[in-house]
C-alpha cells in the first residue's frame, strides 16, 4: 500500500513540476538550429517565425546555422540537446523522413530522438537549367543528357531535391551530382554555368527565370505554381512518380513536457496566422500548414511510410 501511494505521491510531483515549468517557460532565450547556411530560404523562413513567436513567448528566438553532413550534424545536435524546450530543429521534412532510407546510416531517429512541435508550412520546387543548355523540357533535357554522357552535372540542397535528380537519373538522365551546402551558393554556381542544372526550392530561382538567366523546365508540386504558372508540373511534363510537395516543421528534442511542446505549438500556430508574417512567408514562396504535434508526428511516419520502399525498390543511396 505504501509503495502505491509513493508511486501516485511521485507522479503527482512530476505533473506538478512539469506544469510548474511550463507556467514559467520561457525564461530565456530559444535557439532555432538549422542545418544551411545563412541567407538561404531554410534560414530566413526560421528567422521570419522566430520574431514572430517571439511576441508570444516573452523570449528572444535566435537562430544558429549548422550545415553540412547532408542536414544530419544540425539534427544530431538538437536530438541529443536538453528536452527542455529551448533548443528546436526547424528543418525541412527531408531530413525527417527520407534520410533514413537513403543514407546507409544516420546519427539520429527522426521518430525517436524528436518530439514534434508543429508542421509549419509547404514549398514548391523547380527544375531549372543555365541556358548554355539547349533544352526547353524534361524530356529534352533527359534526350540531352543521353547524347552528352559525363558532361552534365545538377546540385540540389536537400536529400529530397537530390532524389528528384536521382529519379530523373532513372529515367535515362546521364548527370553527375554536386553537392552544394545552400541555396545561395547553388544559384550562383548554376547561373555562373558552374553546373548546368539545379533541382531546389522554387522562390530563390523566380527572378532569374524570369529575367532569362536560367530556364525554368518544371515545378514539382500538384499543379502549376503562381509564381511561374507559365511552367508545366512535373506530372504534366510526363513524369508523375518525381511530384512532392515539400513541408517545413519545427521539432524539439524526445522528452521535451508535453506542456512546454503545447506552448510552443500555440505560439507557431499564432504566428502562422498573423499578416505581416503570412507576407513574409508569401515572399518565399511558402503556403501556411500549421498542425498539432500530433499531426505533424502522423506526417513524419506517413512521409517515411512512403519514401522507403521507393528509395529501396530504386536501390538509391546516397552515401
Amino acid at each position: 500500500m505504501r509503495r502505491v501511494v509513493r508511486k501516485i505521491l511521485l507522479i503527482l510531483a512530476t505533473a506538478w513540476a512539469g506544469t510548474a515549468f511550463a507556467q514559467s517557460f520561457p525564461t530565456k532565450p530559444i535557439r532555432f538550429i538549422v542545418a544551411y547556411p545563412p541567407g538561404g530560404s531554410v534560414d530566413v523562413h526560421a528567422r521570419y517565425i522566430g520574431q514572430k513567436m517571439a511576441e508570444q513567448l516573452g523570449q528572444p528566438v535566435v537562430v544558429e546555422d549548422r550545415p553540412g553532413g547532408n542536414t544530419h550534424i544540425a539534427a544530431e545536435y538538437v536530438a541529443h540537446s536538453a528536452p527542455d524546450g529551448y533548443t528546436l530543429f526547424h528543418t525541412l521534412d527531408s531530413t525527417m523522413t527520407l534520410n533514413q532510407a537513403l543514407f546507409s546510416k544516420i546519427p539520429f531517429d527522426p521518430v525517436k530522438d524528436f518530439a514534434p512541435v508543429a508542421r509549419l508550412a509547404s514549398g514548391n520546387s523547380i527544375i531549372v537549367v543555365n541556358p548554355g543548355v539547349p533544352v526547353k523540357s524534361v524530356r529534352e533535357l533527359i534526350d540531352y543528357t543521353k547524347a552528352n554522357p559525363g558532361k552534365i552535372n545538377f546540385g540540389a540542397t536537400s536529400a529530397n531535391t537530390q532524389l528528384a535528380g536521382e529519379q530523373l537519373k532513372m529515367r535515362g538522365a546521364d548527370m553527375v551530382y554536386v553537392p552544394y551546402k545552400g541555396t545561395a551558393q547553388l544559384v550562383q554556381a548554376v547561373v555562373a554555368g558552374e553546373i548546368q542544372v539545379v533541382i531546389d526550392g522554387l522562390t530563390n530561382y523566380v527572378p532569374f527565370v524570369k529575367e532569362g538567366k536560367l530556364r525554368g523546365l518544371a515545378t514539382l508540386a500538384p499543379g502549376r505554381d503562381i509564381m511561374l504558372p507559365e511552367l508545366p508540373s512535373i506530372r504534366e511534363a510526363g513524369y508523375p512518380e518525381i511530384e512532392r510537395l515539400g513541408w517545413w516543421g519545427l521539432f524539439a528534442p524526445a522528452g521535451t513536457p508535453q506542456s512546454v511542446i503545447a506552448r510552443l505549438n500555440a505560439a507557431a500556430i499564432w504566428a502562422l496566422k498573423q499578416p505581416d508574417f503570412l507576407q513574409k512567408q508569401a515572399s518565399l514562396g511558402l503556403v501556411p500548414r500549421p498542425s498539432t504535434p500530433e499531426e505533424l508526428g502522423a506526417q513524419v511516419k506517413a512521409d517515411i511510410a512512403r519514401w522507403t520502399p521507393l528509395v529501396k525498390a530504386a536501390g538509391i543511396k546516397l552515401d
